[in-house]
């Protein structure tokens, strides 16, 4: 009678461990890249609906002034800043957008005279920018990411550097 031995030698079983090993360190990067080209994608988007909603409030009130995010996005009063994805919070925030005044320096469009009748202490509130920013303690995001510019005169630009301002990108800035 033959003795059958049936099984894996310890040779087949590396060259098999290998191949994996192969894939998974060509397959981990490339999810990585789709995860946040996503992420900038609908931060993209969400600027997108931003400067929607902004120009109907401009459409019915002639201004941009006391133009609240927390009315379309929730949260206390006075909202100039979103966290996306939304309703996320620690590491997990991919970026924050903020809704500034483009119109004069260091001015926001809503502050907490839009509680009262007068609202003179906010500018002109002609023009608004939308600045996104990465977040640094996000993984996905914190090095190979773009922070993210668009304003009400439609200039859109991006740039991997933390330079990005609400009059534009700096160097290394490229339209998107």
């Amino acid at each position: 009678m033959k003795k059958i031995n049936s099984g894996f030698t310890l040779v087949e079983l590396m060259v098999v461990v290998m191949i994996i090993a192969v894939i998974a360190a060509i397959a981990f990067p490339s999810y990585q890249t789709y995860i946040r080209k996503s992420a900038e994608s609908g931060v993209m988007q969400e600027m997108l609906k931003i400067s929607s909603l902004l120009a109907k409030h401009k459409a019915k009130n002639f201004t941009y002034k006391c133009f609240d995010l927390a009315d379309y996005y929730g949260g206390s009063n006075n909202l100039t800043m979103i966290n996306y994805p939304l309703n996320s919070n620690g590491n997990n925030i991919q970026y924050t957008l903020s809704l500034v005044d483009n119109s004069s320096n260091n001015q926001v469009l809503v502050d907490a005279s839009c509680d009262d009748a007068n609202t003179d202490t906010l500018g002109l509130a002609q023009q608004w920018a939308i600045i996104a920013t990465k977040n640094p303690n996000n993984n996905l995001v914190k090095d190979k990411s773009f922070n993210f510019l668009f304003t009400s005169q439609g200039f859109r630009c991006r740039n991997k550097a933390n330079n990005v301002t609400r009059s534009g990108c700096g160097g290394g800035g490229e339209q998107w």
